[in-house]
């Protein structure tokens, strides 16, 4: 392991990479400001547990919609209007 971060453009490389990981972890961790934490952990538990489609959700975000962390709230919609809007234009054209 150590061979690889003697050469500087891998290391520069790598260490771009873990910061985006850690950047990335923590907007999906961090709940969104005004969120009652333990209210929303209590309610999407129940969910979770109650309906598979809820389940399946959580686990396609990484747990950040349910939670509505920082992230999961401003990438993950965006994302997915996206791939909508995208859809319905090759549907009305066609």
């Amino acid at each position: 392991m150590s061979g690889f971060l003697r050469v500087s453009g891998l290391r520069a490389k790598f260490s771009l990479t873990v910061l985006a990981v850690v950047l990335y972890r923590l907007g999906q961790n961090l709940p969104s400001p005004g969120v009652d934490v333990r209210a929303l952990r209590a309610a999407a538990g129940a969910a979770v547990r109650d309906d598979r489609f809820y389940g399946l959700i959580d686990m396609l975000s990484g747990g950040g919609l349910l939670r509505l962390s920082v992230l999961g709230l401003g990438v993950f919609p965006y994302v997915a209007a996206s791939v909508v809007v995208q859809l319905l234009v090759v549907t009305v054209r066609g």
